[in-house]
């Protein structure tokens, strides 16, 4: 099976299986590749551990049944795969930045992790046909100005606008 398809496939057996225990080694079976492979091209690919990505997922969705029911924090913490609802507290809290009892106070504080969609694009590669035209020279005229990464936000807009009237 192609890397990129092992993937993908992968992907949609951990959201098909998000409220169930599943390891790394499961889902390697389910796609074929050695448990060791598949998470080095995982975290290769997607910048993150397989568990960060199970887990950062059904955090998210533990968030969305908060805010469209009325479930106890005890009864997520344990759908959710938490064993205490203390460490489903404590990891809901570094993930969301807040406490899962305050979200239906601040909804728009929900930290959203949506499924991986794995695209890659490989562009380029073909013959590129060009001609090479003479051409008169001609003045270049330019400005510099160093901005410092802190403030450039808020000095360059007025900048760019100083510019714009003076070029006019």
């Amino acid at each position: 099976m192609e890397w990129l398809e092992a993937m993908k496939e992968s992907i949609n057996y951990m959201e098909d299986h998000l409220l169930e225990d599943i390891t790394p080694d499961d889902i390697a079976r389910q796609v074929s590749i050695s448990s060791f492979y598949f998470q080095k091209g995982f975290k290769i690919i997607t910048g993150m551990t397989v568990g960060t990505y199970l887990r950062n997922r059904r955090l998210y969705l533990a968030a969305l049944d908060i805010l469209t029911g009325n479930d106890k924090v005890i009864d997520l913490a344990y759908k959710y795969r938490y064993e205490t609802p203390e460490s489903f507290t404590k990891a809901f809290s570094r993930f969301h930045g807040l406490a899962p009892v305050q979200l239906k106070k601040q909804p728009h504080r929900l930290h959203v992790f949506l499924p991986l969609l794995i695209k890659i694009s490989v562009e380029g590669g073909s013959q590129l046909h060009f001609t090479l035209e003479q051409m008169d020279s001609f003045p270049v005229i330019g400005l510099e100005r160093t901005f410092l990464y802190d403030t450039a936000y808020d000095e360059i807009p007025p900048y760019w606008a100083w510019f714009c009237q003076k070029e006019r």
